[in-house]
């Protein structure tokens, strides 16, 4: 089962990549097929190349159906481990043979040795509804929580037993992180397999070395807390890159699975009353508004300054102060990458509020 974002789109950038050298970075043993997959020379994700590894590759060359119809992926994985998805832990909101229905998740997610050390968070919507033969595809954008860090990706999710996802970003020890993740259902029970056990297999180009997941000083309760583990705040290790101010104004629903779709506008932190740009884009709320104040969303947002824009996507809380990734961008924040620390400073936080965003660019 793969899960991502339509709006993911917006951050491939038209750039022409030439395959190494042959025997750089090729596929060896059990792992070797014929194309093989080396490293693009700008580094920046992967490509396919054929030949085997003692000939040379050309380039440009799309990769065959391997897969479910993906690239292979070259080396050992950086990172495994298995999310667990049951009824309990994802809820369909709405029928799921209509399209546009949403499925929002909060998956269990264990090391291979069947240790907790985080979940899964996010929400699809079905392109195409569940069949009578129980086939699917969706949309989706979800996070990866491992202790206090957060590995964003991005995909497709289909009833295929093996996916592909993009690896778009993160926070904490996964600032930056790029590469490709191959998801394999191991088993399944209904929905067409949007309920089972999957293994994530995560192939990385940045950062380099791959961080472990930091969890072994939380405990269980913790790492599945409703709010999870803080994150290190990115203004305790230096400045930020720049900062604006939002001011929204926003249309909410109350209920879990509801969209919210916003168009705010941005000032600098010294004039709150002439617009230097806007941000634009969608969340959809996980939990929605309790009578304590508590809520979550999950968000993919575009930050639009002159004729440039960053893209940003995480979970969005009741929280005072919260940090998401930046996922990539255009203009001179093309291939942007890093985090964004966003603080309410007045009003609920839910939709309407002044807010600080202040940008760490990698």
């Amino acid at each position: 089962m793969a899960r991502s974002v339509l709006l993911a789109l917006l951050l491939v950038a038209a750039v022409s990549h030439v395959c190494l050298a042959a025997g750089s970075n090729c596929n060896t043993g059990s792992n070797s097929v014929n194309p093989n997959a080396c490293y693009s020379v700008s580094g920046d994700f992967f490509e396919c190349c054929p030949g085997g590894c003692s000939s040379s590759p050309q380039a440009n060359v799309a990769c065959p159906a391997i897969h479910g119809g993906s690239n292979t992926l070259p080396g050992t994985p950086s990172l495994q481990f298995i999310e667990y998805a049951t009824e309990a832990t994802q809820t369909i909101v709405g029928d799921p043979t209509v399209p546009g229905t949403v499925l929002k998740f909060r998956n269990e997610v264990r090391s291979l040795d069947g240790t907790t050390i985080g979940y899964t968070l996010g929400s699809c919507a079905y392109s195409v509804g569940l069949q009578a033969d129980q086939t699917f595809e969706g949309l989706c954008f979800y996070s990866i929580h491992l202790g206090a860090d957060l590995i964003t990706a991005a995909g497709k999710l289909t009833s295929a037993n093996v996916a592909d996802l993009e690896v778009t970003g993160g926070y904490g020890i996964y600032s930056g992180a790029r590469g490709r993740i191959v998801l394999t259902t191991i088993s399944t029970s209904d929905m067409g397999g949007a309920f089972g056990d999957f293994q994530y297999q995560i192939y990385t180009v940045a950062p380099s070395p791959f961080p472990q997941p930091n969890t072994a000083q939380y405990s269980k309760d913790q790492l599945l807390a409703t709010e999870g583990i803080p994150p290190v705040l990115p203004s305790s290790q230096g400045p930020a890159s720049f900062e604006v101010r939002e001011i929204q104004n926003s249309e909410t629903s109350q209920a879990a699975g509801a969209l919210l779709i916003f168009r705010n506008n941005l000032f600098s932190t010294s004039d709150n009353s002439t617009a230097i740009g806007f941000d634009i884009g969608t969340c959809v709320y996980l939990v929605g508004p309790l009578d304590d104040g508590k809520f979550e969303l999950i968000c993919l947002d575009t930050i639009h300054i002159g004729a440039d824009y960053l893209v940003i996507y995480g979970i969005y809380t009741s929280k005072n102060t919260q940090v998401v990734a930046i996922i990539g961008g255009a203009g001179q924040y093309e291939k942007a990458k890093g985090s964004v620390e966003i603080t309410t400073l007045s009003g609920s936080g839910a939709g309407e509020g002044l807010f600080s965003y202040k940008f760490f660019l990698k």
